[in-house]
């Protein structure tokens, strides 16, 4: 029986971008047009969440903190054609240079297997 949770949905659907980008059938660019503000749309840190909707966050911490770390490189980057001095000595980020960070964050928190265990539980798995 699968679990129908919307918030399910959404970590599954950002983590295949994650993963997208880490196999490289994403490019930085493309990646960062779909991620967009995803964690933060998304209200993943639980701030607009209902009490369910909460519960199922916590249960999917690794989750939510992959996408944390994620969105904090994204929320870095500048697209410029020349790289801008300032805005790197501002710890402002290159496309590039994010994705080359936000695929060793994947990898740190295994990516694949958050989305393992997120669709584990869209199935009804415990």
């Amino acid at each position: 029986m699968m679990d129908e949770h919307p918030v399910l949905e959404v970590l599954e659907a950002g983590t295949l971008r994650v993963l997208g980008l880490e196999a490289g059938r994403l490019t930085p660019t493309q990646f960062v047009e779909e991620y967009g503000a995803f964690y933060h749309h998304s209200a993943l840190d639980g701030h607009e969440a209902t009490p369910e909707d909460r519960a199922v966050l916590r249960e999917n911490a690794d989750a939510c903190r992959l996408h944390a770390e994620v969105q904090a490189i994204v929320d870095k980057i500048y697209d410029s054609a020349v790289p801008l001095a300032e805005y790197e000595r501002a710890g402002r980020l290159l496309p590039g240079e994010a994705a080359r960070q936000i695929i060793e964050v994947a990898r740190r928190h295994d990516a694949s297997g958050v989305l393992a265990r997120v669709r584990a539980r869209l199935r009804g798995e415990r």
